[in-house]
């Protein structure tokens, strides 16, 4: 167990060592300011309000979003690594390092998912477990593309199976605690009506 998590942390410190704290902050708080701007404008134009728990899920998300860019593209130099489109896919390997490669792809979408689930409540279920699943494809999709276009990464398939499952895990968890939520509130709603 302790070599897995020295193993983990290595393959995590590799891959965010490059990324500036700072810009990353200074991105997030741009992302706030810009989506509070466009809700305040939202509201009066369309006179619709937003709550704020909405407001902050989507600030969450973009700077998410912003988090994955820098993680996986920004904070690799261009030309950085050789053009590789490896089709390779997502098993146990005997490598360690190819294993928490993809531990790491797999971890960095559940926040993801669990985001884009968050987001869409007034969906069904269905519409909005399918609907992550897309989305973390396309994401991951745009992100290997961009990678082996500027060679900043490699195009690896068992990236998008793990970002795609990863996107899944944190859907699965926030539609989880949706259900456990509900039913919580049902049975609270029961007791109070019984008491009268």
């Amino acid at each position: 167990m302790v070599k897995f998590l020295e193993s983990f942390w290595r393959i995590c410190y590799l891959e965010m060592h490059n990324i500036s704290v700072v810009e990353l902050i200074a991105g997030i708080l741009a992302v706030a300011l810009f989506v509070h701007i466009f809700v305040v404008i939202y509201v009066r134009v369309k006179g619709e309000p937003i709550s704020f728990s909405t407001e902050v899920l989507i600030i969450l998300l973009i700077s998410y979003i912003v988090f994955i860019g820098e993680t996986t593209i920004l904070s690799r130099a261009a030309g950085s690594q050789k053009r590789v489109f490896d089709t390779k896919h997502l098993w146990i390997d005997a490598k360690m390092d190819q294993n928490m490669t993809n531990l790491l792809n797999i971890v960095l979408f559940i926040p993801y998912g669990a985001l884009l689930t968050a987001i869409r409540d007034k969906r069904t279920l269905a519409n909005r477990v399918i609907m992550t699943i897309v989305y973390c494809f396309l994401t991951s999709m745009f992100v290997e593309c961009v990678q082996y276009v500027t060679a900043r990464g490699y195009f690896e398939v068992d990236d998008l199976e793990a970002n795609v499952l990863g996107g899944l895990i944190g859907s699965m968890f926030v539609c989880i605690c949706n259900l456990i939520s509900r039913k919580w509130e049902v049975g609270k709603g029961i007791k109070s009506e019984d008491s009268l």
